[in-house]
Parts: structure tokens; sequence; C-alpha cells
């Protein structure tokens, strides 16, 4: 009763917290049913998850035709907007599930060429559903044997396969049974084309696992569309459907050659060669075509080498700086300040880089332009000044009531760097101001759509917001407002139905609106020239993203940029001459600098982006729709046998769990029998309920282990023990930013231990007494707190900057049921420093001093078991199973001395260690499943100790040593590393040791 009281206050004390959400009880779940799918929604999104219900059947029946398969069950959609990032996930395992952000994509995103975003997305997540479900043989058989009449899946085959296939099918088929898709997108010709003109085009290794080069991880996506895409304009339209059975069937997982050569009589390494040597052959074609035309290639002055992205330049209001969204994978990203040479000086270096290399890109003065941080925000994007040049208006992600990632508008001052949020929760981007710097305009994302506001910055009526163009029930979409130099007009880029991407105007003061162009290309970032004569807007008319210009007085439209990579978000100096664009080479974005001169601009030609009416359905569907029932997917869709080591032999077990397709309610269920010896019974089931804030979890179980705390003859020795637990928690996420988190956790346990085998030793009186471990009923309270601002970048190989803080205390007392008063507190600090050494090339600046501190104590009635225990790494686990399920050794906590070999009531460990880059390795072979990344080490010094006696100093232990570490891929997916270690203990029990361990990174 009293363990019972205790645990229902501390969880009130926990529920009467501020109101920050985990899993947002606020939330109506919805579901609309359709044949084949069960559409799960918040209510707000309900008319959006009608017209998917629409879009994803014509989907089905499209992909299910020509794939040749039609799964037997439902599929369950999830549809959120829960971030203001573009994505969706397919979840083939236990059973089907699709996860959707209604979020459409912004100007430079890789699915920013679609009919209907859902239709577009939909299309791409059921194509894997039916990929992966389509099998035969030995594997049907077995899914249908442990996933309940093949309700649930244990394993696919085409599953196993390289992602570059999975994604590839995707994108042939969102491409195919659209008339959007990323093989039609010149976003992902223009990466395609730099790559190969600069002969950096990934090989069959690099794109069939998870390389550094561009576009790094979504190689697979990129490669694999491409590749895919060639295979079927070769081959013939049937080669996927015949691929996927051939794969499906195929009872030894991982047979993709054979696959392919029984199709098409080729091997994958054959097909690549073919398809680099079209690629090559494609694309001098057109650079050769493209610096043909009349004027050349234009001149333009590269001022930053390639980043992972680059956005919204804007210039100062005096003219000298650029400023910019801008992560170089080397570091945080932030707004960076650049300053723009004269219009003298764009002129004369940029015609000098153009004429080196005819029809190629313009190449980086390396070093000539340094760009300095100009403000720190996370999540940074569009940044917009005041015509004084005071204050920066800019949008930025951020966490929204603990659980949403969405943007707002902030308002920084730039000599102080200070800053205050002026919108929360709007969802708000890409602000625009207005000529006289009173009035923001922006879009703001909202039910499946995006709207036009505008919102007073200053005077009398700051703060009020007006809509200019509400898109609720279209589903269109606006981006990237630009204010006329008079103030009187707003252009942007709409996206609507059918695939159509325009560049329209607004009267602000009456809402007229005029459309400027009417075409299937894509016409993007729309921005006013300062003396209000030209409108300039990103396009892909031509096939590549140049930059065109439509003139006020005549109407007439006119390409200003001639280029073989592509032009967006463009920046235009006050003096109306110099403009700062966001260009792309074949490693990433760039910022490039040009001259605005009429004289050079030519007529602009048609559109050749020539696609067939889109056949998305019409309008949205009156469904029959219900409240969400999560046990409807909750239950159990397979069963598994596992076996694996425990301390006394092998053990056999069988395991059920579940989880709903929201993710509100999560159970498993383990019961195994160890073959060691015939009391091991194990069982182990826990419950986790994320409704409502907090998150509780449930868990009990039994299990015999063996441990240390038997103390004789001046040894530490092993014993059985029978431990039975039962404990409940609650997690509150009170801290969320995107710089840093912070978690508190609090919790009841009950804990039952025995002994099986202490047995007395007595016989000879000369014996010291042994000690023997304390045992029984602990009950206890528990609370934990961890708070973490630890950073790490593309390139890095561990955390680079920023700490870990933790705390954790556990109090068993006869207050609450205990048989005795036991309490433990454990801390931990780590601090990540960067350490740059300018001397060095890029690729080897990213070294890292780790410094950690540990510490822990224990105390109460029984003082006769040791709690913490110090030592080396682990032994190695089972290979496979460190493989397959992560069992890995993990950290050391004094390296130099044996496992488990130091333990106590109370310990202290202070450890440094330099990191450092070695190598960039990025190789593999063909196809094969091992993927070898990037080589780099450390060394390091641990000093501490364990002791149940008072704590003295001149006890510390010292190990030194260095460590080896080659980041590997396994299975294309999985990631590990290869560690080989040396660590000497130099104080007492100190021993020299070498390690070879498969190991998780850094």
């Amino acid at each position: 009763m009293r363990a019972s009281l205790a645990f229902a206050l501390a969880c009130a004390l926990v529920l009467a917290s501020p109101t920050a959400r985990a899993g947002d009880g606020r939330i109506a779940w919805r579901t609309v049913e359709t044949e084949h799918f069960a559409i799960h929604h918040p209510g707000e999104l309900t008319r959006q998850a009608e017209r998917l219900g629409l879009v994803a059947e014509q989907a089905w029946a499209k992909i299910t035709r020509v794939l040749d398969h039609r799964p037997e069950f439902k599929t369950d959609i999830v549809l959120s907007d829960f971030t203001d990032d573009t994505n969706g996930f397919a979840i083939t395992y236990p059973y089907a599930r699709v996860l959707l952000v209604s979020v459409s994509p912004d100007d430079r995103s890789e699915l920013n060429d679609y009919d209907d975003y859902l239709e577009h997305v939909v299309t791409h997540e059921l194509t894997h559903v039916v990929h992966i479900d389509t099998m035969s043989g030995v594997w049907r058989a077995v899914n249908y044997l442990l996933g309940f009449g093949g309700n649930g899946r244990i394993f696919a085959p085409n599953s196993a396969q390289p992602a570059f296939i999975v994604e590839g099918f995707a994108i042939v088929e969102e491409s195919e049974r659209t008339t959007g898709g990323r093989l039609r997108s010149s976003l992902y010709d223009m990466f395609l084309r730099t790559a190969t003109l600069a002969g950096r085009v990934q090989r069959l290794d690099q794109f069939a696992n998870q390389p550094i080069q561009f576009p790094r991880g979504n190689s697979a996506h990129f490669y694999g569309a491409a590749f895919l895409g060639f295979v079927v304009g070769r081959y013939g339209d049937d080669v996927l459907r015949a691929l996927a059975h051939e794969s499906g069937g195929d009872w030894v997982p991982g047979g993709m050659n054979r696959a392919l050569r029984h199709v098409i009589g080729k091997t994958y390494e054959d097909v690549y060669r073919e398809f680099t040597d079209d690629l090559g052959e494609r694309y001098r074609r057109e650079r050769d075509a493209i610096a043909a035309r009349a004027g050349g290639l234009t001149p333009t002055l590269v001022l930053t080498g390639p980043r992972d992205f680059a956005a919204r330049p804007t210039f100062t209001p005096d003219g000298k700086e650029v400023v910019w969204a801008d992560s170089d994978g080397y570091s945080r990203v932030q707004l960076r300040a650049l300053t723009v040479p004269a219009l003298s000086d764009i002129e004369r270096r940029a015609t000098a880089i153009a004429r080196p290399s005819p029809g190629s890109v313009a190449t980086e003065i390396a070093g000539e332009f340094s760009p300095r941080t100009f403000a720190l925000l996370d999540g940074a994007g569009a940044a917009v000044f005041s015509p004084d040049g005071r204050t920066a208006y800019l949008a930025a992600r951020n966490i929204h009531e603990t659980f949403y990632y969405w943007s707002d508008l902030w308002a920084l001052d730039v000599a102080s760097g200070a800053r205050r949020q002026i919108t929360e929760g709007l969802r708000a981007a890409e602000p625009a101001l207005s000529p006289d710097g009173r009035t923001l305009a922006f879009d703001i994302v909202e039910a499946g759509g995006r709207s036009l506001v505008t919102m007073d910055v200053a005077g009398e009526h700051a703060g009020q917001m007006r809509r200019l163009i509400s898109n609720r029930d279209d589903f269109s979409q606006i981006y990237t407002p630009s204010w006329s130099p008079d103030g009187r007009t707003i252009a942007f880029s709409w996206w609507r139905a059918g695939g159509f991407r325009d560049v329209w105007l607004i009267d602000v003061a009456s809402g007229a609106l005029t459309q400027l162009t009417a075409d299937r290309a894509l016409d993007l970032d729309p921005r006013w020239s300062p003396d209000g004569k030209y409108l300039y807007f990103s396009s892909d008319r031509s096939g590549v993203y140049n930059l065109y210009a439509w003139e006020r007085a005549s109407g007439a439209l006119w390409q200003v940029t001639n280029l073989i990579g592509g032009a967006f978000d463009l920046a235009i100096a006050p003096d109306g001459r110099r403009a700062v664009f966001v260009g792309f080479e074949a490693d990433g974005w760039r910022l490039e600098a040009l001259t605005l001169d009429r004289a050079r601009w030519t007529p602009a030609a048609p559109s050749v982006i020539d696609r067939p009416p889109a056949d998305a359905p019409v309008g949205i569907a009156d469904l029959p729709a219900h409240d969400y029932a999560p046990w409807d997917s909750a239950w159990p869709h397979t069963w598994s046998l596992q076996s694996y080591p425990d301390p006394f032999g092998q053990a056999l077990a069988l395991s059920l769990a579940g989880q709903d397709a929201v993710g509100n309610h999560t159970w498993s269920l383990t019961i195994a029998q160890g073959f060691g010896r015939a009391d091991d019974q194990q069982l182990a089931a826990a419950y986790t309920y994320d409704r409502f804030f907090p998150t509780l979890r449930l868990h009990a179980a039994r299990a015999l282990t063996l441990r240390s705390g038997l103390v004789f003859g001046g040894a530490n020795h092993q014993f059985t023990e029978d431990d039975t637990t039962l404990s409940a928690s609650v997690t509150l996420p009170i801290l969320r930013r995107t710089a840093y988190s912070a978690d508190l956790a609090v919790g009841w346990g009950l804990v039952y231990l025995r002994d099986i085998d202490v047995s007395a030793l007595g016989g000879d009186p000369a014996m010291v007494a042994p000690v023997y471990p304390a045992t029984g009923l602990y009950s206890s309270l528990s609370a934990s707190f961890s708070w973490s601002s630890a950073r790490r970048y593309t390139f890095s190989h561990s955390n680079e900057e920023g700490r870990q803080v933790s705390l954790d205390v556990t109090a068993a007392l006869r207050a609450i049921g205990s048989a005795t008063n036991v309490w433990t507190a454990s801390w931990s600090w780590r601090e990540f420093v960067p350490v740059r050494w300018p001397f060095l090339p890029q690729a080897w600046r990213n070294h890292v001093l780790a410094l950690s501190y540990a510490g822990g104590v224990s105390g109460g009635d029984p003082t006769l078991r040791s709690v913490f225990y110090l030592g080396g790494y682990a032994p190695q686990p089972d290979p496979l199973r460190a493989v397959a399920d992560f069992t890995r050794p993990g950290t050391a906590s004094l390296r130099g001395y044996p496992y488990e070999a130091i333990s106590g009531s109370q310990f202290q460990v202070v450890s440094a260690e330099y990191r450092f880059p070695i190598s960039w390795i990025e190789r593999g072979y063909a196809t094969l499943p091992l993927y070898l990344q990037r080589l780099h080490g450390a060394v390091f010094a641990d000093f501490g100790n364990a002791t149940s006696a008072p704590f003295d100093a001149r006890d510390l232990r010292l190990g030194i040593g260095a460590e080896l570490r080659l980041e590997i891929t396994l299975g294309y997916v999985l990631p590990a590393a290869l560690q080989l270690g040396y660590a000497r203990g130099l104080s007492t029990g100190g021993v020299d040791q070498i390690y070879f361990l498969l190991n998780n990174s850094f």
C-alpha cells in the first residue's frame, strides 16, 4: 500500500509540471477507410486525408497492375504535420505502414517536381509496399507461418537488396505513373550532369552503400533512380516487374546479380558500364549545345566552395556584404556574411574564370573570399534587412510545444546579436520586408497548403496580420513572396493543381491577381530589381535552371544566364548591377556572383518542358470515417523464435510484440528457456503509452544472472542470482530546442533478489569470514536527468562540440516496502572541444578533444553489494548477434584493466581522448554488402578507481593507450566499426591489453 501511494504521488508531481507535450494528447486522431487503406490523421487534416484516399487508391491500382502483385491486407497510412520538413516513409515490418508528412516540398527539395504532392509521395511509398511484399517460395511460406497467416512479415527478399534498387524502383514508378517525379526533375538532371562533366559520377559500390560524396545519404535515391531508369529505357518497361518477382522468389537473399542476369542476361556491373558511357555521351553533347547558344556561357565569379546547403542570399542595405544560410558540413549551420567584390572586379575575374575550359563550370579561386559568421541560429533560413540595416528578419525552425518542428519568424538586432521571436507556432517562412520597413510578407503552412500573409512589424498596428491568399480548400502552395520597390505589389511563386508552378503578382491593396508565366516549367524565387523595372526568377524552362527577367514595361521575357550547373535564390545589390545567386557544382551548392548587364541577355525561348496533362483524381471524396482505434493495429502481427547465449549456455526465446499505426501503444513479451540449467527460465514484458504527456513505461522481468559481490579468500567471486523486477516510469522531455534538449524521468521499481548457489564456506578458522551479497526485496524510487548540446556534422567522426550531462538517483526505502534502505547516485559530464589546425587540408581538420568525468556513490544498510564496476571493454559478443542486434561492447570505463575487475560502492573516473581523422577510404566491391568508409583514431588516458573503502586519491589508477577505428557499413545499412586498440594499465592491477572488436562508431 505504501509503495503504491508513493508511486501515485510521484506521478501526480510529474503531471503537474508545465504543459509541454511528448505525444500530443490534444490530437483527436481519426481514420478514413478505403478499399485498400486505413488513413489515420489528426482531425484538422480530414480534408487532406479524404483527398489522400482518392490518390492512394488510384496509385494502388497503377502500381499493383504494373508490378503484377496485390498485397492481401490493408495498408495503414499515417498522415501528420508534426514538422515543416517534407518527407514520407514506408515501414514494411511487421506490417505495412506508410508515414506521410502533409507539408509540400520547398523550392530546392528533391521532390519539387510533382503533379500533386500527395499523389507523388504516396505513389513512391506504396511502390515500396508492393515491391517488398512481392515474394514467393520459401519466404512466402515462412511469413505465412510466422505472420499469422501472412498478415505480418518477418522477412522479404526484396528488402535485402541495396537501397539504390529499392529506392530506384520507387522513383521510376513515381515518375512513370505521374507526369512529375524525380526522373523528370531538372534538379536531378543538374546533379547528374555536373557530376558527369566533372568526372565525379559515383561508383557502383558507393551508391550501393552510404557514401560521403554528394549527395551523400540521398545517393541511393539519386543514382538508383538514374540507374534503374536507364535499365528500363534500354531493356524495356517490363524489367522492373520481372526483377521484383525474380528477386522476391530467391530463397537466398542478396542474389541481385543472379536475378538481373536471369531477366536481361547481364549483371549490375555490366549495366553500370553502359550507364556511365551513356551519361558521358549525353552530357557532353548537352554541354556543347549550351555553350554554343547565343552569347555563350555566362561568366560568374565563384565566392564559396561546395556546401551541403546554401540558401536565400540577401545583400545588406549598404550593398557591401551578402548574408545567407550556410551549411558547409564541417561546422554548425549558421548565417554567414561575405564581402561581395566591386562591379569591375566581378566582370574582370568572372570572365577570366570562364575562359580556361570552354563549356566548363566556373571554378573557385581558393581562399580569396573568407566568409564570417553573421549569426548562430539553428534552423535559420531566409533573412531580410530593415532599410536602416539595424534589424534582420528571418525564419528559423524551432521546437514548438515540445513536439513540433515548425518554422517561425525572428527579429535579430544586427549590432548586439540579440534576437526575439515574433511569431509562435505560425509556421511562417520566406519573409520579405516592404520597402518602408513596416510590413513583412511571408508564406505559412496550414492544413496541406501554403498561404500568403502579411504582418505589420512597426507602428501602432505591429503584430496585426492579413491573409492575402488562403489555400486551405484547394491545397495550392504559395512560395517566396517579394515586394515591388513601390510597395504596391507582391510577386510570388504559386503551385496549383495540374503541376503548374508559375510566377504571379498580387496588388496588395485590392487583392487583384496577375499571372506572368503559364507552363509546366518550375518558376521559382521571384525577385524585383531595385528600380522595379524587372522581375527576376529562376526557371527550368530550358531544361537547366537559369535566371530570367520579366520586363515590366513591355512584358518581354529575357534569359539572363546560360549555365551548365544551375541558378537559384537570386540576391540583387542596391545598385542593381551586381547579383549573387546559389549555384551548383558536382560536390554541392555554392554562391556565385555576376553582373546584371541587359546587353548580355537574350530573348527567352519557349519552355521545352512539355508533359501530358496530369491525371490525378479531382476533388475530395466523402469516405467512411471513424475515431482512431489503436488496437486494430497494435495486436501482434508476427511471432519469432530466437536462440542466443546467456550466462549459462544457449537459450531459446519466443517473442511477441506490437505497436499501433500511430505509435501510441508499444508492447512486447518474451519467454525464454536456457539449456545450461533447468531453472533458467526468463520472462520479459514491456508496455509504453505515448498518448499523453508524459510518456508512461511499464516493465516486468524475471531472469537468472551471474553477479559479482561474493567475497572470500581476498577475491571477488561470481554467484547465480534470481532477479524478479517490476517497474514503472514516466519520461518528460522538459526542454526541447534545436540546439539542446533535456529530459527528466521518474520511476518506481520493485526488485526481488534471491541467491541460487551461495553456500557457507566454513572449515578453515584462518580464512577471513566471507562477505555475502545482499539480497531480498527492494522497492525503490528513481529519478534521472539528462541534458545534451552535443553536435556532429556531415564530416565529423564523433560528437564535435557541446556537452552531455546526466544525473541518476535511486533509493530503495523501507518506507515504500523495501526490506532495506539502499541508495545510489551516479553522474557524468562530457565535453567535446573542437580542435582546428588551419594548416591541415580541410578534410583532416575535424579533430576533437573529448573530456569526461563520471562518478557515483551508494550507501544505506547493506554494505555487502558492489554497485559500480570499472575496467576495459566487455568481451566481444557472438559476432552474428553483434551485427544483427547491435550487442556491441560499447564503451569502456578504465582501459588497461580487466573488464569489471574493479568494483565498489563508489567510483570516480576522468578521461581525456584526442580523436582525429586519418583517411576517407570510401571503398567497397561492386554490390557486395561490405563498405569501408573512413579510418580515424584516438589517443587516451583514463584515471579513476572504484572502492568500498573511504575514497583515497592515492589509489587512483591510470590507463593509457591508443585506438584505430575503421567505420564500415554492413548489409548496406548497418553502421559499425572495427576497433583495434592497445591499452596499458600503469597502476596496481594494470595489464597490457590488445583488443580487436566489432563495435559502434564514436
